[in-house]
C-alpha cells in the first residue's frame, strides 16, 4: 500500500497562540478536515472531536475525551488521542485555576507526548508536532534545571527521562542526565546515563564536558 502524506493542519507553537488567533486556526483546521485522506491508525479515526475541543479551548473536556479513546482497546493503539491528551495537559498548566487543580499537568504532558511517540509507530503525526514538542522541551528543561537549582535531583532526573523518551537522539538531555546523575554522587548511573537512550555508547557524557 502507497504510504499517504498526512496532516493535523496546524503547528503547535503554543506560547505563541492567543486566543483572539485561534479563530483563524478554527477555519484552517476545518478546511483541512474536510479534504484529509483516510489515515494509517488501527481504528481509521480522524479525532477531529478531540481537534475541536483543543480548538474551543474546551481542555477538560479535550483530556477527559482523550483518555476515554486510549483506554478503549479500538483505539488504545492509535497516537493521536495520546498527543491530545498531552495537550490538554500543557494547556493546563498555562492557566492559573487549571494549574492549581490539576498540580502534576506538565509531569502528564511529558508523560504522554513520549507515549505518543513510541505510539506512531510509522511517524505520521510526529512532524506536524514539532513546535509543540519544542515548547515541552524548553518548558522541561528549564524545570530541571530549577530542580537541579534546588538540589532536587532525583525530580530533575525524571524530566530529563522524559525529554529522552521525546528524541532519542536529543544531547542535551543525554548530557544532562549524566550530570544529574553526577549530582546524585551516582557514579554508576552517571557512566551508563539513561537507558531510554537507546543509541548511547555507554560512557559517560559529562567527561570533557564543562557545566
Amino acid at each position: 500500500m502507497m504510504r499517504k502524506t498526512t496532516t493535523l493542519g496546524i503547528k503547535f507553537g503554543y506560547n505563541q497562540i492567543k486566543s483572539t488567533r485561534m479563530n483563524k486556526y478554527l477555519l484552517l483546521l476545518v478546511v483541512s478536515l474536510l479534504y484529509m485522506a483516510p489515515i494509517f491508525s488501527q481504528s481509521d479515526k480522524d479525532y477531529d472531536d478531540l481537534l475541536e475541543l483543543l480548538v474551543d479551548e474546551k481542555y477538560e473536556k479535550l483530556v477527559y475525551k482523550s483518555e476515554s479513546y486510549f483506554l478503549n482497546d479500538k483505539y488504545s493503539k492509535d497516537p493521536l488521542p495520546y498527543l491530545y491528551y498531552s495537550m490538554g495537559h500543557y494547556r493546563f498548566t498555562q492557566d492559573e485555576d487549571l494549574s492549581t487543580k490539576y498540580p502534576k499537568a506538565f509531569k502528564e504532558a511529558m508523560k504522554f507526548a513520549g507515549k505518543f511517540v513510541k505510539k506512531d509507530k510509522e511517524s505520521l503525526y510526529i512532524d506536524e508536532a514539532e513546535d509543540y514538542f519544542g515548547e515541552l522541551r524548553a518548558t522541561g528543561m528549564e524545570n530541571a534545571e530549577n530542580q537541579i537549582i534546588n538540589e532536587k535531583y532525583t525530580k530533575a532526573k525524571g524530566m530529563y527521562k522524559y525529554m529522552c523518551n521525546l528524541d532519542q537522539e536529543d544531547p542535551g538531555a543525554k548530557v544532562y542526565m549524566s550530570y544529574t546523575m553526577f549530582k546524585m554522587r551516582s557514579l554508576r548511573e552517571a557512566q551508563t546515563s539513561s537507558r531510554g537512550c537507546d543509541d548511547y555508547s555507554g560512557k559517560s557524557l559529562y567527561r570533557g564536558v564543562n557545566f
